[in-house]
């Protein structure tokens, strides 16, 4: 569906920040939309995913967030 996976890494980030830091995100219609999120998923088969994850996970550590593995997660 068009629109449902952010190829700019700015606006990849922002809706990241959202989620974490509002626990909110905005559809694709605009509506504010309440969330709890554990984990983030960056789609590796898209031509951006890497630009995408390196913008997102230097944002995500300026503002922050510790980024962990699964593993790490479960302890």
């Amino acid at each position: 569906i068009k629109g449902t996976v952010h190829k700019e890494p700015k606006l990849a980030l922002e809706q990241c920040l959202r989620m974490i830091q509002d626990k909110t995100i905005i559809s694709r219609h605009g509506n504010k939309v309440k969330v709890e999120v554990e984990t983030i998923c960056l789609h590796g088969d898209e031509p951006t995913a890497v630009n995408v994850a390196r913008h997102v996970r230097k944002g995500l550590e300026a503002a922050g967030c510790r980024i962990v593995t699964i593993p790490e997660m479960l302890n």
